[in-house]
């Protein structure tokens, strides 16, 4: 016995995995950006010097309070600009309609 599918099953399926291709896709480019901001964040703090708030003792703690804040304010600052930029286009959209 053959199984048959109809015209609108294989477009349904294309349609879907299309959707999932672009979900991922976008899961991608956030990660990579984050990745980027975190980067730039972590570049950007090596110019504070904390070893004059903290004890001189302390070095390996330093580096581990430097890469931390680079991680939340990284974070923070790719967030903010995926949020604005989702916002734009949702906010563009609904004029065209």
């Amino acid at each position: 016995m053959l199984l048959k599918f109809d015209n609108n099953f294989l477009k349904d399926t294309v349609y879907v995995s299309f959707l999932y291709t672009i979900k991922s896709m976008q899961s991608l480019f956030q990660f990579m950006f984050t990745l980027v901001c975190v980067y730039i964040s972590f570049w950007s703090l090596q110019n504070v010097e904390f070893e004059k708030i903290v004890l001189h003792s302390a070095r390996r703690q330093i580096l581990i309070l430097r890469a931390f804040l680079a991680i939340v304010i990284g974070y923070f600052v790719a967030n903010f600009f995926l949020t604005m930029g989702n916002l734009i286009i949702s906010f563009s959209q609904s004029f065209q309609r």
